[in-house]
């Protein structure tokens, strides 16, 4: 009896038949994931924009309470402070109106942002304060260093802090020289924004009616925007320097030196200033507004309305955005 009758041979994949099938998942997997990294973005995006939108809503429960706008930082002598002044920041006097209660509670606003107490608290990673694009969020490292004299002659030492990051910031004015670049126009003296720092008594310590004070239009006159990924200083989304130091100052959401940010411009590779760019060129401080979209930035306007500014939008038009009482009309 042939044992072998009936017996069929097993069919097997050729290697040419391999191939051609990892050509084509292959072919798939590059198909798919650009789709896959837009929904992320996107979905990235949205979240970004609803941070902004609870901001703007903590501006104006904040007005409801005291109104006016907190200042975009304080700065008082304070002889029961163990630096004999205090200082703080526009989003720490938000925290109650951002579900954060216990953290206000527990700052002490008799001392700086920096005393070693209220270390303790801004150093706190807050969802609200960054965005989801930003590489390598929530963190709080490396420490931010200034040299003596920084905030004048009470500093006599060095000061050190660390302050976890945020990617959102005020915009307290247009720099002369910027917006003449920027603009085509010879600056007034009416380049102050939404936040401003200027307070003819003190320098500091400005709080804004909004009813009064923002007279270019709530919606058409940014309150916050994306200024992102420091202190790593970035340039057309590459890395420049792991912590850009005295040039990505302001980085933390408690850090005073988050509302210094002056709108100069930057030339077109975000290297020198002034210059016509003011989107995504580089997050130096006092350059550019800045977000990792590859489209542009999330901004929250005075009236609580968040819309994305495209990153080919005239700057003439970003500046008058920025801007709150300059008569500037806004075309969009």
């Amino acid at each position: 009896m042939n044992h072998l009758a009936g017996y069929r041979r097993r069919s097997a994949f050729t290697l040419i038949e391999l191939l051609v099938v990892i050509a084509i998942i292959a072919t798939l997997i590059g198909l798919l994931l650009p789709a896959v990294q837009r929904i992320r973005e996107a979905a990235a995006r949205m979240s970004c924009s609803n941070n902004l939108k609870n901001l703007g809503l903590a501006f104006h429960n904040y007005e409801s309470a005291y109104q006016k706008w907190p200042a975009a930082y304080t700065f008082e002598l304070n002889a029961m402070s163990p630096t004999g002044y205090t200082a703080h920041s526009w989003c720490t006097f938000l925290l109650p109106y951002i579900e954060q209660e216990e953290l206000f509670r527990r700052y002490r606003l008799n001392e700086p942002f920096h005393s070693v107490w209220n270390q303790q608290i801004i150093t706190v990673n807050l969802s609200i304060t960054y965005c989801p694009s930003t590489p390598n969020r929530p963190a709080s490292e490396p420490p931010t260093n200034l040299p003596p004299g920084y905030f004048g002659p009470l500093q006599p030492m060095p000061l050190t802090w660390n302050a976890s990051f945020g990617d959102y910031a005020p915009i307290h004015s247009i720099d002369p020289n910027g917006w003449l670049v920027m603009t085509g126009q010879i600056a007034t003296g009416k380049e102050q924004g939404a936040l401003t720092l200027v307070d003819a008594a003190t320098g500091y310590n400005k709080s804004i009616k909004t009813t009064l004070e923002i007279t270019d239009g709530m919606s058409t006159t940014i309150l916050l925007s994306e200024t992102a990924g420091k202190p790593v200083l970035y340039r057309l989304n590459k890395v420049i320097a792991p912590n850009g130091m005295l040039e990505t100052l302001g980085a933390g959401w408690g850090d005073v030196l988050n509302a210094e940010n002056r709108l100069t411009g930057s030339l077109a590779d975000g290297t020198g200033f002034p210059g016509p760019c003011v989107i995504n060129c580089t997050n130096a401080s006092n350059r550019n507004l800045y977000a990792f979209h590859p489209s542009g930035v999330n901004a929250v306007f005075c009236d609580g309305s968040v819309r994305h500014i495209t990153k080919d939008a005239i700057p003439r038009t970003v500046c008058f955005m920025a801007t709150r009482a300059g008569g500037d009309i806004v075309i969009e």
